[in-house]
């Protein structure tokens, strides 16, 4: 045996860089034949074959090669296997499926005269509850609600809507209004708030207590503009009229609103509870 294999034979080498594909790793084992692995990565050198992608172990000695299946993602009873194929997704692989993906078709301009409601969550779900209602140069938003997690989320603590339509428009809105202080109309307000510009917050007494009470937990935001009303009153947003009214709920003050259009009006009550 030569001065190399000596060497390969008593020393532990790193693992050789990792390829994609189909390649065949080998390693000395101790016997001095080449292991022959299976079509993955190219397993390491040495002591430890197989530890990415596939292909190698670490043999017992005895001559003969063993082969592995595809991936060669478990070594023979001496040694270490890697786990199949190969490490994940590189850097390129990332950049070509973002320039293979479909390009963001933007929205286009609201047409003179129409009325657009966009609802951004809490349509055939429970939580995370905001809509956004658009007429002319004027934009109104109802609720800013946040979803709460399910067991099949690990890590997550709760769900917020995607306001990336309002805060594209944010010089364009009017108002919030707040139907009421349950958190899955309230609670993402410290975290979007500041993305929609701040608008003034219309909501009757315990919900603006509610969002008063959540704000402290967020000192590094700006004060709220928040503005509380009876629940029978007409508020002028902009160009848009809205009228309150209160509702029965199994939380005090909620309230529903009426939205004056040209086409008659849009009713709008969150949640109602008769018992």
């Amino acid at each position: 045996m030569d001065e190399q294999n000596k060497t390969q034979t008593t020393e532990r080498t790193p693992s050789a860089p990792h390829h994609s594909g189909g390649s065949r790793g080998n390693a000395e084992g101790r016997g001095g034949r080449p292991f022959r692995g299976g079509r993955g990565g190219r397993g390491g050198r040495g002591s430890r074959g197989g530890s990415r992608g596939g292909g190698m172990s670490r043999g017992m000695g005895g001559g003969r090669p063993r082969r592995f299946g595809a991936g060669g993602s478990r070594g023979g009873r001496g040694g270490r296997g890697g786990p199949a194929g190969h490490d994940g997704p590189s850097h390129a692989d990332s950049e070509e499926r973002a320039e293979n993906r479909a390009p963001m078709i933007p929205i286009p301009p609201i047409a003179p005269g129409n009325i657009r409601i966009v609802p951004l969550g809490g349509v055939e779900e429970i939580g995370k509850n905001m809509t956004a209602i658009e007429i002319g140069d004027d934009i109104i938003v109802i609720d800013a609600g946040f979803q709460f997690k399910e067991e099949a989320m690990p890590g997550i603590d709760y769900i917020l809507p995607n306001t990336k339509y309002l805060e594209e428009r944010k010089d364009r809105i009017r108002a919030l209004f707040i139907t009421h202080g349950h958190l899955d109309h309230i609670g993402g307000i410290p975290y979007v708030i500041d993305r929609i510009g701040y608008p003034p917050l219309y909501t009757r007494q315990f919900g603006a207590i509610m969002i008063q009470k959540r704000q402290e937990e967020f000192p590094h935001l700006e004060p709220l503009n928040i503005k509380v009303i009876s629940g029978n009153e007409t508020i002028t947003a902009g160009s848009i009229k809205v009228k309150t009214f209160p509702i029965s709920h199994t939380i005090p003050d909620s309230m529903g609103l009426i939205i004056d259009t040209p086409y008659g009006d849009i009713v709008f009550i969150e949640d109602v509870r008769v018992d």
